[in-house]
């Protein structure tokens, strides 16, 4: 038995320079958007101060805190650079039709968690700045770090595209579920409370308390004049996962007429791996923590319901796409 062909895919696609252009771009942002100040924070008792990832996650290990270090200097360092690697031998080295997909399936849902530091940074700086005592200002590094990880995520998609579809769902339900769409409406609903209710309180000593909820902390970044932040946290934080829990919603009363679509189930798994309400979750605990130190935090309702609805909402997928999933 013959091995199948190994071929490069920039020799099957020579004229696809858009593809090792963006890996470059997204090397080279990465890099910087390390180095760059990502956030500025200016006190009333002490002097200004202002941070990039290297020297926060450094700072970290300076301080004792190795577990929030470790994530960050995983998520933030290491996963783009092995994504960035790995997106750059898929391209350039000879490789089979089913390794390609194999290794694109395990690095599609790592490309958002690198996203994990610039969210901690938005909440920290726009959800809940400490008023009276400091305030926090996102520096540019912030906008390059994103727009590394960004363009590496636009790769994958392009990479995925050229490398062609799996076809590992079925368009019918091999068995049907009725339990299923009464837990996507319950992730629907928590989700749209956990968003919408206030999260958390914050108080620093008696003179000044607010409470926050994840849309109050967007219209805060617009009130502040951070429009692009404002726009992205949005986009991937509120718009597509809402989008995402409808999508499940629909799905899974689809399926119970025995009905469905492959490319539903594509459309719906493509959607998942931009909408970044998993990542938030992680970075507000990160965040919490860190404003622990500054302030007194009492969580709210609004925490409970979005802590639900993450939990709830890949056990709902998972089960939809364990319905349609060619044995």
């Amino acid at each position: 038995m013959s091995n199948p062909a190994r071929s490069p895919l920039v020799r099957e696609y020579p004229r696809r320079v858009d593809v090792p252009l963006l890996i470059a771009a997204s090397a080279v942002t990465l890099v910087v958007g390390l180095l760059m100040p990502i956030v500025r924070i200016e006190s009333s008792l002490a002097s200004d101060s202002s941070y990039s990832i290297m020297g926060g996650i450094l700072g970290y290990f300076g301080d004792g805190k190795f577990l929030i270090g470790s994530i960050i200097l995983l998520f933030s360092c290491l996963f783009p650079g092995v994504k960035l690697a790995a997106l750059g031998w898929l391209w350039f080295a000879p490789t089979v039709r089913q390794n390609r997909r194999r290794s694109l399936r395990i690095i599609e849902p790592l490309g958002k968690w690198s996203m994990l530091d610039v969210l901690v940074v938005i909440l920290f700086a726009g959800a809940v700045k400490l008023g009276l005592i400091a305030d926090a200002t996102v520096l540019d590094g912030a906008y390059v770090f994103a727009a590394a990880i960004l363009l590496s995520m636009i790769v994958v998609m392009l990479i995925a595209g050229i490398a062609g579809p799996e076809h590992r769902y079925l368009s019918s339900p091999r068995k049907r579920s009725f339990l299923l769409p009464v837990l996507a409406l319950a992730s629907l609903v928590l989700l749209a409370a956990g968003l919408a209710l206030p999260m958390m309180k914050v108080e620093k000593w008696l003179l000044w308390q607010e409470s926050y909820s994840v849309l109050s902390g967007a219209l805060k970044l617009v009130a502040d004049g951070e429009m692009l932040l404002a726009v992205g946290f949005f986009l991937f934080v509120i718009l597509l996962p809402m989008l995402v829990q409808l999508a499940l919603v629909v799905l899974s009363f689809v399926q119970l007429s025995g009905n469905g679509s492959e490319r539903a189930i594509a459309a719906l798994i493509e959607f998942q791996r931009w909408a970044m309400v998993d990542v938030f979750a992680l970075a507000l605990c990160i965040g919490l923590i860190r404003l622990a130190d500054m302030a007194s935090i009492e969580p709210r309702i609004g925490l409970y319901c979005f802590t639900a609805a993450v939990v709830l909402t890949p056990i709902v997928s998972f089960w939809l796409r364990a319905l349609h999933k060619r044995k």
